[in-house]
């Protein structure tokens, strides 16, 4: 879903070492900026953001923000990392919980459940994924080649799907990937909780439809391999 030219990245933070009280200063500052971000984005396009606006509106002086982002392009691949960083944190803890791994259904059902409750962080990334600067386009396509690479590893625990050769578990993967970006782009625009209701009742029922693929699919099948089967 995503042009060959992007390389995945896996660009999740690891926990930070400990730096003493100056570097915890520096990491609680940084997120009060990227929170107030997040807060802006609400009523201000990306485009619309300004630096010194996201300083004053974190309480942090207009030159500081300097120090950890060297213009608007530097804070919105930060937006992105910290919007994609938290959508894994929930899926690797909800993940724990489970012996064998999220269904496809349950990932979706996080991812769209992180949407209602981040709508900003969703409508940003949504927006930027379809005309924002070449730079955050390439981050997030790189993010949601990462994300389906995840999916697959959560994929393979389906005794359905172990045996499937690898390239089709990884067109399952993008082909789910790519139906729950296009339910988030529909519930970020949803404007009431009917509405929002709605696309997930879409969501899961192409799903089922999917679901229902996989039932009886097999990487042996004639045709599979790009070789067109009997009676094509």
């Amino acid at each position: 879903m995503s042009s060959s030219s992007v390389r995945p990245v896996d660009t999740r933070s690891p926990s930070p070492p400990a730096g003493g009280a100056r570097a915890a200063g520096k990491r609680a500052t940084r997120a009060r900026l990227l929170e107030a971000a997040f807060t802006l984005l609400e009523d201000h396009g990306f485009e619309g953001l300004s630096l010194r606006h996201v300083a004053r509106v974190a309480g942090v002086a207009p030159a500081a923000i300097y120090r950890h982002f060297d213009d608007a392009e530097a804070l919105g691949l930060a937006l992105v990392e910290a919007s994609f960083e938290a959508l894994h944190e929930s899926i690797r803890l909800a993940r724990a919980d489970t012996e064998r791994g999220l269904s496809a259904v349950g990932s979706a059902q996080i991812v769209l459940r992180f949407t209602a409750e981040h709508r900003e962080r969703f409508r940003f990334l949504t927006r930027e994924r379809r005309g924002g600067s070449p730079a955050l386009r390439r981050a997030i396509e790189a993010q949601l080649e990462l994300f389906e690479r995840d999916l697959a590893v959560d994929l393979m625990r389906d005794p359905r799907i172990r045996a499937w050769a690898t390239a089709d578990v990884q067109l399952l993967a993008g082909m789910l990937v790519g139906l729950m970006a296009e339910a988030i782009a529909e519930l970020v625009t949803a404007e009431t909780p009917a509405e929002q209701l709605a696309v997930g009742e879409r969501a899961r029922r192409r799903l089922r439809l999917l679901a229902l693929g996989i039932a009886g699919w097999s990487s042996a099948s004639p045709g599979v391999t790009g070789e067109p089967g009997p009676g094509a």
